[in-house]
Order: structure tokens, then sequence, then C-alpha cells
């Protein structure tokens, strides 16, 4: 293990301090690589990730007080259990929460579409019998057939 920043090391390359990238950071997510791959419940990733609180903040050891925002790694792993522990978050996790997330509201939004969708051809239906019903009315009031139905002046 290399340390920059530890002199105990506890992974591969650990780095105590910022890191920056001028390039692409690359996880690996072959498929290859992984095992007891399950689907997840869209549904219920999203009513956990509701739950957590997402906060602005800068780190105490930051001399430049910059601001970041997100998730308490404390609060994403009590409530989805990813990762190695309580105190960091790992990019992967966090986006792989978010897609399921995201595909679950899309869905929402569909179903919500087709009921908007449904609910609008119903009114249509409804505004043409009135419609009907109202000129049929007419109809019988003019041939005198049936009193108005508006109160009198």
């Amino acid at each position: 293990n290399v340390g920059i920043g530890t002199a105990s090391p506890t992974q591969k390359l650990h780095v105590v301090g910022n890191v920056q990238v001028d390039g692409v950071l690359v996880e690996q997510s072959d498929i290859n690589a992984k095992r007891q791959i399950e689907p997840v419940d869209g549904g219920d990733i999203l009513s956990r990730l509701l739950d957590i609180q997402v906060s602005s903040w800068t780190y105490k050891a930051d001399p430049h007080g910059s601001r970041h925002i997100g998730p308490m790694a404390q609060d994403f792993f009590a409530a989805f259990g990813l990762g190695g522990g309580d105190k960091h978050i790992a990019a992967l996790d966090v986006n792989g929460v978010l897609l399921a997330a995201v595909q679950e509201i899309s869905r929402l939004i569909s179903r919500q579409n087709a009921r908007v969708d449904a609910l609008e051809a119903e009114n249509a239906v409804l505004r043409a019998r009135y419609a009907a019903l109202e000129q049929r009315i007419g109809a019988l009031e003019e041939a005198g057939k049936v009193r108005s139905a508006s109160p009198a002046p």
C-alpha cells in the first residue's frame, strides 16, 4: 500500500487531502468483474433516497473553504448499505442510486401521463354529451315541451 499524506495507508493508494484529476477518473463496472448481480427495486430506492437529507458544506481541513453538496456518508450508508462503511461514499454507488431513482421517476411520470390522457379523453366525451344534452333541452324548450330550467327574473 502507498500513502500520500499518511504514514499508514489502508488501500493500494491512500491519499489524505485533495486529489485533482485533469482527465478522466474511471471506475471499473465491467459485468465480467462482478458477481451476485441482482436487479434493484426503483420504487424502494426512490423512497429511501427521498428520506436522505442533502446538505451544503465545507471540509474542516480545506483552507480554501470550497463548498460541496450531497448526502452525509452515514445517512447514505444507513439507507443503502453500499460501500465499505459509513465514512465514505463511492461515486459509482451514488450514480447507481440516482440512475435507479431517475428510472423510477420516469416510470411514474409515464403512468401519470397515461392517466392524464385517459382523463382528458373522458372529459372530452363528457363535454360532448353535455353539449348534446344542452342542445336537446334547448330544442324542447323552443317546442314548448318543457319549461326553461333557467330561473325566472
